[in-house]
Parts: structure tokens; sequence; C-alpha cells
């Protein structure tokens, strides 16, 4: 009896070690999880130009203080990835400097909220655009899956 009380104890922790080394899924044959990914969007339309940054404010769900970032451009686009995601109610706008016939007017977009979905990749985006001969505006147009 004695013998087994030292094995036994012994034989669990291998079998723990065993698991934590090569994995559950390994072992088990279980599929990885895999969060969904979000990332936001501006697209500028011409001849509307940026002056300076385009950053982004959101607010995360279950948080009560909004972060900034600083999207990065990619064409006509500036846009924002997250390393991390969390599902729920989120809160974002966005907010530049466009020029309009060369003259620069400071803006922020309409904010735009959205429930962030369990699955999938998705992309909230927003557009600026002329809308008269010296001034922009700003459409948020939704959550798209991507």
């Amino acid at each position: 009896m004695s013998n087994l009380s030292l094995i036994l104890p012994l034989l669990v922790l291998v079998v723990v070690l065993f698991l934590g080394f090569a994995g559950c899924d390994t072992v088990c044959g279980l599929e990885p999880v895999t969060l969904p990914a979000l990332e936001f969007s501006l697209q500028v339309v011409y001849p509307l130009t940026v002056v300076g940054d385009v950053k982004f404010t959101f607010l995360r769900p279950g948080h009560t203080t909004p972060e900034t970032k600083t999207a990065t451009q990619q064409g006509d686009l500036f846009v924002f990835s997250f390393d991390e995601r969390e599902i729920g109610a989120w809160m974002v706008n966005c907010a530049m400097t466009g020029s309009v016939n060369g003259v620069p007017k400071p803006k922020v977009s309409p904010t735009g909220n959205f429930i962030m979905p369990d699955s999938g990749n998705w992309v909230y985006r927003f557009v600026a655009s002329i809308s008269s001969p010296d001034d922009f505006t700003f459409q948020a147009l939704g959550l798209y899956s991507d």
C-alpha cells in the first residue's frame, strides 16, 4: 500500500507534465480556440487628403475608460488592427484633420456602436469624403465581415 501511495502521485505528475508540454490539443485531438479578428478602417475619398494622423478612439466591452490608437496608412485606407479582441458591445469613433482645397479642418466621426460576434473576421468601416467645396463629412458604415 505504501508503494502505491508513492507511485500514484508520481504517475499523476507525469501525466500532467506530459499534457502540459505536449498540449491537450495534440494529445486529445482538440481544435485550437481562435478569437475573432477585429479591425477599424477609414477610407478617405479623393480629393480629400489627410493632414497628420488618423486616430480611432474606442471603448472595449466592460471597460469604462476609452483608448485611442493611431491608424497606419494602406493606400487610401487608414487601419488599426487588434491583437486582443473582446466579444461584446463596443463604441468607436474616428478623428482626423482633412484638407479641402488646401484648408485643414479637424473633425470627429459619429460614434459607431456594435456587438462583436464570437467568431469570424470583422471590420468596422468609416468613410470620409468631401461634402461641399470647403468641407468634408464622415460616415460610420458599420461592422462588416471580412
